[in-house]
Order: C-alpha cells, then structure tokens, then sequence
C-alpha cells in the first residue's frame, strides 16, 4: 500500500507550489485525514503518472524504498518508472523540516536528484 498526498499536506503543497498537478486517487479515507489517499499498487499503476516522488517513512530507509519500487512490477509499468522519473526522498526532509529553511534544503535536494 502507498499513501497518496495532496495538496493539503504541507510536502504535497510544496510539491504544487513548485508546478506539479497532484492527483488523488480513489475515495477518502477518514483515517488518514482530508487530503490523502491509500492505494494499492494496482491501483497506483492505473494513475500512469510522468513523475513519482517517493518518500521512504517510518522504518524504510531510500535505499529500501528504491529496490522495493524496481522490485514492484505494476510500479515499474509507469511512465515515471520507464523514463527514470521515480525520485526517492527521505521522510525527514520531506515531511518533518517545515519553513524556509526545510523548503531550501528540500529544493536543493530536488535539484540534486533531478536529470533533464
């Protein structure tokens, strides 16, 4: 399972305040609160997305996070995934550091990552 956010997290604002078009798949889930989605890797793989940010939480490390999303053969059927767009950050940046600051190291390791 993979949690989906949206704009109403502060990382999924971010993201759409950089220009991305987050999508929300499916139907709430009143557990997690308003603006994110649980999807199954079925249904993730229906979203066809041009780029996934995925972000290792909890436990999981990057380096976990990568070899479990190439292991994924619905994952690797994206578009993302066939054209090298699947960037995999770290909960800590990404979801803990709020401010100017966290958003400035969060910038900087989007560029670090990034590849025209």
């Amino acid at each position: 399972m993979f949690t989906v956010l949206g704009p109403r997290d502060w990382t999924g604002g971010f993201f759409q305040s950089l220009g991305f078009r987050l999508v929300l798949p499916g139907s709430a889930d009143p557990s997690l609160g308003e603006g994110y989605r649980k999807v199954s890797s079925e249904a993730l793989a229906g979203l066809d997305a041009d780029v996934v940010f995925l972000i290792a939480s909890s436990r999981n490390t990057t380096a976990q996070a990568r070899r479990d999303w190439q292991a994924n053969p619905l994952a690797q059927r994206l578009n993302a995934s066939r054209s090298g767009r699947v960037y995999v950050l770290d909960q800590q940046l990404f979801g803990r550091l709020r401010g100017p600051i966290g958003e400035e190291l969060m910038i900087r390791e989007l560029q670090r990552q990034w590849k025209p």
